[in-house]
């Protein structure tokens, strides 16, 4: 495992920043006995913290990963970190890398990993290779006041963003292509010579825009986030998230 780092950003509050992070990480797993089972992982992540003037900060990241070798593993693409009351897509595969059961080895969801898209389900997507991209506006209500002694910790510390995201995950076609992953399939019943592959003309994009607020609350900062997932070209039904820690 290593990795390249650089950063010469500066905390100028609770979840704000100024400046620039980016990280290149290798990561190689070897199986002594079993050349089958090696894999390799490779990322980039690279975020930006720009400050408008006193009160409004933009942010934003760029994530990038590939599995590969003999036995790559997944990037389960969507949720939140540290997500209260989640909810695990497990509709979009045939066996869900999540799931604890006697009939198949899961022991691969020790190096399977979840990218944050706000608006979606655990695992909405999933594949080797993932991009995900994310921008947020973000107004510290502690600085856009004039008068900033604010006794409360809960006011002290309140926040209130606005955000735009976009990513997906695929194996082999990327998103980049007309034909890709997610937008064809095969047709091949059992018993018949013949198969068929079909354009269903799906979005390999998941996006999603909304807005948030961040502050502690009983001793824990915490993020709830009102998002509008736009899927297949289709805005959804709004979804509300309730998260742990800090942002990117």
């Amino acid at each position: 495992n290593s990795s390249i780092v650089y950063d010469n950003s500066v905390v100028v509050g609770t979840n704000l920043h100024r400046g620039t992070r980016a990280k290149v990480r290798f990561e190689s797993h070897l199986a002594l006995n079993d050349e089958a089972a090696t894999f390799h992982n490779v990322e980039l992540d690279l975020r930006h913290y720009y400050r408008v003037n006193k009160g409004i900060y933009l942010a934003g990241r760029a994530f990038i990963g590939s599995y590969f070798g003999a036995a790559p593993k997944k990037y389960l693409l969507g949720g939140v970190d540290n997500w209260a009351f989640n909810s695990t897509e497990t509709s979009n595969s045939d066996v869900n890398p999540l799931a604890f059961n006697t009939l198949f080895d899961n022991s691969d969801v020790l190096f399977h990993q979840f990218t944050n898209l706000r608006g979606y389900n655990y695992n909405t997507f999933q594949g080797r290779n993932v991009i995900s991209l994310s921008g947020e506006i973000r107004f510290p209500i502690n600085q856009l006041l004039n008068n900033s002694e604010l006794k409360s910790n809960f006011l002290r510390n309140l926040q209130i963003i606005g955000f735009y995201d976009i990513g997906s995950a695929w194996d082999d076609l990327s998103p980049f292509q007309d034909q890709n992953n997610l937008n064809i399939e095969e047709i091949n019943n059992e018993g018949s010579p013949f198969s068929a592959v079909i354009n269903n003309f799906s979005n390999p994009w998941l996006q999603s825009t909304g807005f948030g607020i961040r502050t502690m609350l009983f001793g824990f900062y915490s993020r709830v986030d009102f998002s509008f997932p736009i899927r297949n070209f289709e805005v959804l039904d709004p979804k509300i998230q309730l998260s742990f820690g800090f942002d990117f």
